[in-house]
């Protein structure tokens, strides 16, 4: 985790498949071993694994500094995505349970949180349950795919993947194994 290549990762899979729990591995690691990063995970619920990350309100991302994690979580998902664009740098942004709040076509807000990642020194993490409620344009954003058991295919994103064949052969793979919590990633070009 020393070199900084600022990701946007997909990630996903069906419910209880082992999302968060890889997740939660992910800002332990960040948490130990970035001491440049901050993170933020963004639902639109008080999500039940996330209890011991404390809060922050929309206005007080602007004055936000230090390595610390914390959550933000609303309804209003367009003001907290403007806030998100207009105020954080070297991050990591975990979007929980994006299938809620990130439409198939994907706002500007998104959009330029994405474009951005680089110069703000964000790395990005999107949950998706799966292929169908990822948005297609995010397939052509994306540099890794971590992909669990899901309830569909990815033959219903074929022509917005580069490398589908690379997708569906872990695919088929994750799929065949009898371990429920199998995950693959994959990068993207």
């Amino acid at each position: 985790m020393d070199k900084r290549i600022n990701t946007v990762t997909a990630t996903l899979g069906r419910r209880n498949s082992g999302k968060t729990y890889l997740t939660l591995q992910l800002i332990d690691a960040y948490m130990k071993n970035r001491a440049d990063m901050k993170i933020l995970v963004v639902d639109t619920l008080d999500h039940p694994h996330y209890n011991l990350v404390a809060n922050i309100e929309i206005d007080m991302l602007k004055h936000w500094k230090k390595h610390s994690i914390y959550r933000i979580y609303g309804y209003d998902m367009k003001m907290i995505m403007a806030a998100i664009e207009e105020n954080l740098a070297n991050t990591l942004i975990i979007f929980e349970d994006a299938s809620k709040y990130v439409d198939k076509l994907m706002d500007k807000h998104i959009k330029r949180i994405i474009f951005d990642s680089k110069q703000k020194n964000n790395d990005i993490i999107f949950l998706f349950h799966g292929f169908m409620s990822t948005p297609p344009e995010l397939f052509r954003l994306l540099d890794l795919l971590t992909i669990f058991k899901t309830g569909d295919h990815p033959k219903t994103r074929k022509n917005d993947m580069v490398n589908y064949e690379e997708v569906l052969d872990a695919y088929n793979e994750i799929m065949k194994s009898k371990n429920e919590h199998i995950h693959k990633s994959i990068k993207i070009y």
